[in-house]
């Protein structure tokens, strides 16, 4: 039988001081972890009231307090963060859309990033070739 692995932003979250003091919360956070990382494509897109519908908690300034908790909200972001950035590489690479936007998303993020990844992005546009008519 298959050993059950722990959900990764459970994981993270057990290992936070900052939740250490406060058993209740600490309690809360790590249900709304095993929620949330269980439908993590679909939760990735919902906001705290969403989420609280969707839960029938009724308390969605819970999930916005869990959602803002500094360990909850960078892992978030990475996989936003990762999504966009694949959506602006798609755009660069199939010549579909505003490439400018696509640049813009990517600087953005790697501002956010401060520093994580020294890789840079180079854009070339070549004039089209004009063929003579025989």
């Amino acid at each position: 039988m298959a050993k059950s692995k722990t959900p990764e932003l459970v994981r993270r979250l057990s290992d936070d001081r900052d939740l250490a003091a406060d058993d209740e919360r600490k309690a809360q956070f790590m249900s709304y972890a095993t929620l949330y990382d269980g439908e993590l494509m679909e939760n990735l897109r919902l906001t705290s009231v969403e989420l609280d519908n969707k839960y029938m908690t009724m308390d969605p300034a819970s999930w916005m307090e869990f959602l803002r908790h500094p360990i909850v909200k960078r892992y978030v972001d990475a996989y936003l963060e990762e999504t966009a950035e694949k959506k602006a590489a798609l755009v660069l690479s199939e010549d579909a859309g505003k490439p400018r936007d696509a640049l813009s998303i990517q600087k953005s993020i790697q501002e956010r990033r401060k520093g994580d990844d020294n890789s840079n992005i180079i854009v070339f546009f070549m004039p089209q070739k004009k063929y003579k008519r025989g």
